[in-house]
């Protein structure tokens, strides 16, 4: 077996290659490649995926995303993981130690991992490479019965019932549009906003007051490279690439917006960026003035309802406070959490002054 290594003159040479195109399984797709080679915080030298093959077959692979910490007045590069696969015939066969060990040695252990299965936590701690897991409190918020998407991982009884999980959802969210019907949105009283393809220039300086709050102070530049290089796009049916990748590489609506919000005096304060998948809302950045958090929640509450989303996810520590003390339209709401693995070579990050995008988590 071969295992080959691959920084962004090799990703591009691959992706373009008859290999790549003949290959049954692909360790990355054509779009996330592009993303991931468009990273600004990525260097020549990187190395952004590592793939094991038994032949032209792909039996592993695991990807990487180069970013900053700035610590004690520092940036320090840090990559965080994604993507870790292995084929189930492989799995005897010390594939994902191969794997995880020469992207410990790629990354200098300098390894920051979130958004994982949980089976996976305990795994990567046996490695006594990172610290004690993290924990990161969030909200998650109905508004319409979503059986469909909530059950069926849970089980393969809910797999096989999919049709009957959407005739209930229909008939439910039949009549919990009637309710709705009778929410009167919030007023944003005074308050002006507008909708922009990707963050302008004029917003710089406002963000750059507000990153300075978090560990990888992503700004303008990081957040117009996600918008406009997504790990998903939209598509109604599985196309010929998608049906060879493991992850996700489609959906049937995925959008990003940024959304800027002004005073009655015309004073900027707050802007945000929010993802649509399916029928499903995150917030991957926001920066506001603490007095306005509470219009930052209300808008995303009337944006759920103007197009009728199920679910809104969310782990900023400021909105998470200001949802669990309101009185909203949800179905029901619970308390979900998100753990963070971070490198034992960091000892000075004990918190989690992450915005919900930070690590590869905007992409999906």
């Amino acid at each position: 077996m071969e295992v080959k290594s691959y920084n962004k003159k090799a990703l591009f040479e691959f992706i373009n290659s008859e290999i790549f195109l003949n290959l049954s399984n692909l360790p990355i797709s054509r779009h996330r490649a592009i993303s991931q080679i468009n990273n600004p915080r990525a260097s020549d030298d990187d190395i952004l995926l590592i793939v094991q093959f038994d032949g032209n077959k792909v039996v592993g692979y695991m990807g990487m995303l180069p970013d900053y910490v700035h610590v004690q007045g520092k940036q320090e590069k840090i990559y965080w993981f994604s993507c870790f696969w292995v084929d189930d015939e492989y799995k005897s066969k010390n594939v994902a130690a191969n794997l995880f060990l020469r992207s410990i040695r790629a990354c200098k252990m300098n390894v920051f991992i979130t958004n994982i299965v949980p089976w996976l936590e305990p795994v990567y701690q046996k490695t006594k490479i990172f610290k004690p897991t993290i924990y990161k409190n969030g909200y998650r918020g109905y508004l319409r019965f979503n059986l469909t998407e909530i059950l069926p991982p849970k089980s393969d009884y809910f797999k096989k019932a999919t049709i009957l999980l959407k005739a209930i959802d229909g008939t439910l969210n039949f009549f919990n549009g009637i309710r709705l019907l009778f929410f009167v949105k919030y007023k944003l009283d005074n308050i002006r906003y507008e909708y922009l393809h990707e963050i302008d220039s004029s917003s710089s300086n406002f963000i750059d007051s507000y990153k300075i709050k978090h560990w990888t102070q992503r700004g303008v530049e990081d957040i117009n490279w996600i918008i406009k290089n997504p790990w998903i796009i939209e598509g109604a049916n599985t196309d010929f690439n998608s049906s060879r990748y493991y992850f996700s590489s489609l959906d049937t609506c995925f959008f990003y917006q940024i959304i800027k919000f002004y005073d009655s005096k015309n004073n900027m304060i707050g802007i945000m960026m929010t993802c649509v998948r399916g029928n499903n809302l995150t917030v991957p950045y926001a920066f506001f003035e603490e007095n306005y958090n509470e219009i930052a929640c209300k808008f995303l509450i009337n944006k759920m309802i103007d197009l009728k989303l199920n679910m809104i996810t969310i782990f900023n520590k400021e909105l998470v406070s200001v949802f669990n003390q309101m009185k909203t339209p949800f179905l029901f709401h619970k308390e979900i959490k998100k753990p963070y693995l971070i490198s034992k070579n960091f000892d000075s990050i004990n918190d989690l002054s992450f915005q919900d995008g930070d690590g590869d988590c905007a992409f999906y």
